[in-house]
């Protein structure tokens, strides 16, 4: 596991997929989306999957959804699946656009373990 660290979000780096947790009060907008895409280009050649980690009740964040729209290519070309973990289920209404403008598998989770059976995929 490598560990990639940067103003808005932390990546871990797995063989098959990607943890990423975003800090808090950071607006994942196109400038944050490129980042995280540059990290994941610079270190697997083929798609992979992404967990997005929301660790606590109290952890806030925004997405811009139209990256889901703007940026369906990325998205397809370079994940396997897309799973978002929230013990609040905060960001999961997200989720409705993330399935309805990419053709990427997508899933939500309140528990990381359960999370974690993805990664067999």
């Amino acid at each position: 596991m490598k560990e990639v660290i940067q103003d808005s979000f932390t990546m871990k780096l797995y063989t098959h997929h990607i943890e990423l947790f975003i800090k808090p009060e950071t607006h994942l907008e196109n400038s944050v989306f490129f980042q995280i895409l540059h990290v994941k280009i610079s270190h697997y050649d083929d798609p992979v999957g992404l967990i997005v980690v929301r660790e606590a009740q109290n952890h806030y964040y925004s997405i811009d959804p139209l990256i889901f729209l703007k940026f369906k290519t990325q998205f397809e070309t370079h994940l396997k699946w897309y799973a978002l973990v929230s013990p609040n289920k905060s960001g999961f209404q997200n989720l409705v656009y993330l399935k309805q403008m990419t053709n990427l598998k997508v899933y939500s989770f309140t528990n990381y373990e359960d999370a974690l059976s993805l990664i067999e995929e």
